[in-house]
C-alpha cells in the first residue's frame, strides 16, 4: 500500500520533468536555428567557384573577345576616343572619268598609200611582212625581190634606209616603219627605242626622229618591244603620233602582255595584230610547219597575218612557198588589205 502512494506522489513530478525538458529543447532549438541561419548568410564562397572564376580570367587573357566588355560611358585610359567627324569645308573636286575612246581613223597617209586590189570575195588571205629589214644587205636585196604583195618593213637606224625604202616602193611594195622598242631582257633592240617608262614628249621625240628617216609608209609594227608594249601610257603616246600621222599599228604581238591593240582602239587608231611567226624557230622543218600553219589559219579564219625575217634559210623556204600557196586557192595581200577590211566591218557595225 505505500509503495503505490508513493508511485501516484511521483506522477505530478515526472510531468514537470516532461515539461521542463521540452522547454528547455525549444530554447535550444531557438538558439541553434539562429546559428545556422547566420552561418549560412556569412558561409564562404565553395571551392569550385573561385575556379570557374580563374579559369575565366585565363580565357579572357588569351581570347579578349571573351573577357569583360568595357564602360561604354566610362572608358578605359588606354582606349583612344573616337575622332571627331570631319568637317567639310569646301566642296569636293568632281570624280575623274576616264576618256571616252576616239572616233576610229578611217582615212589618213595609211590609205593614201595602200595598193589597190581587185575585190577577192571569200578567198582565203594571207598579208607576209618580212621586217628587220635595212642593216643586212642581202637578205634585204632578196626581200626586195620577193612578190610586190609581200608587205616590208624597215628599221629607221640602218645607213642608207632612205634609198632602201625608194628602192622598195618602186619595186611596188608597201612598206612600214619597223620601231625599235624596248624588250624584256638585256636584248639591244637598237638606238632610238622607245623604252617603258618614257614621258609622252619622249616617245614624241623618238617617234618623229624614227619617221623622219625615210617616207611612203603606211603603218608600223614594234621591233622587240615585248616591254615598252604592255606600258599603256607608252602606247597610248604612239598611239597619238599614229594618229597624227594617218598610220596604222600592227602589233608583233611579242609578247602576250601587250596593251598595243586595246590602247589603239581607245585613241582610234587602226590596228591589227600577228598571227603566226614564221621564223621564231629558225629550223627549216620548223619553218615548213609554219607557213602550212598559216594557210590552213587563213582557211580557218578567212584571213593570216603572218611575220618574218630576211634569213637566207627562211627567205629559200619563202620563196619556194610563194611560188605555190595561190595555186592552192589562198591569195597573198598586202598588209593595208586587212586593215581597210576591218576599218569597214567596225564602219558596218
Amino acid at each position: 500500500m505505500a509503495q503505490g502512494t508513493n508511485d501516484k506522489g511521483n506522477i505530478p513530478k515526472a510531468a514537470a520533468l516532461i515539461v521542463g525538458l521540452l522547454a528547455v529543447g525549444l530554447v535550444l532549438g531557438l538558439v541553434v536555428g539562429r546559428k545556422t541561419a547566420s552561418s549560412t548568410v556569412n558561409a564562404p564562397v565553395s571551392v569550385v567557384e573561385p575556379m570557374k572564376a580563374e579559369a575565366q580570367d585565363q580565357l579572357a587573357q588569351t581570347k579578349p573577345e571573351y573577357g569583360p566588355r568595357p564602360n561604354e560611358e566610362d572608358p578605359s585610359p588606354d582606349t583612344p576616343p573616337p575622332p571627331d567627324a570631319p568637317v567639310q569645308t569646301a566642296a569636293l573636286p568632281p570624280a575623274t572619268m576616264p576618256a571616252a575612246p576616239r572616233a576610229l581613223m578611217r582615212d589618213g597617209a595609211w590609205k593614201q598609200k595602200a595598193r589597190l586590189l581587185p575585190e577577192l570575195g571569200g578567198i582565203p588571205v594571207i598579208a607576209l611582212i618580212i621586217d628587220d629589214l635595212g642593216p643586212d644587205r642581202r637578205g634585204t636585196q632578196r626581200a626586195i625581190e620577193l612578190p610586190p604583195n609581200v608587205t616590208l618593213s624597215l628599221l629607221p637606224y640602218a645607213t642608207d634606209i632612205g634609198k632602201i625604202a625608194a628602192k622598195a616602193k618602186a619595186a611596188g611594195h608597201e612598206i612600214m616603219l619597223h620601231m625599235p622598242m624596248e624588250p624584256v631582257g638585256d636584248a639591244d633592240p637598237g638606238p632610238g627605242a622607245i623604252d617603258a617608262g618614257m614621258s609622252p614628249d619622249q616617245v614624241a621625240q623618238a617617234l618623229d626622229k624614227a619617221l623622219s628617216a625615210f617616207d611612203g609608209y603606211v603603218g608600223l609594227n614594234n621591233h622587240m618591244g615585248s616591254k615598252a608594249t604592255q606600258d599603256p601610257a607608252v602606247m597610248a603616246a604612239v598611239m597619238d603620233g599614229l594618229r597624227k600621222h594617218g598610220l596604222f599599228f600592227l602589233d608583233s604581238k611579242t609578247t602576250g602582255k601587250s596593251v598595243g591593240l586595246d590602247v589603239a582602239a581607245d585613241a582610234g587608231v587602226p590596228a591589227i595584230g600577228r598571227d603566226i611567226f614564221i621564223d621564231d624557230n629558225p629550223s627549216p622543218t620548223e619553218i615548213e610547219r609554219q607557213l602550212t600553219a598559216t594557210e590552213a589559219y587563213a582557211r580557218r579564219h578567212g584571213a593570216a597575218v603572218a611575220i618574218a625575217h630576211p634569213r637566207a634559210g627562211s627567205l629559200d623556204l619563202i620563196e619556194r612557198w610563194l611560188a605555190e600557196v595561190q595555186s592552192r586557192g589562198v591569195y597573198l595581200v598586202p598588209i593595208s588589205e586587212l586593215v581597210r577590211r576591218k576599218v569597214a566591218v567596225s564602219q558596218a557595225g
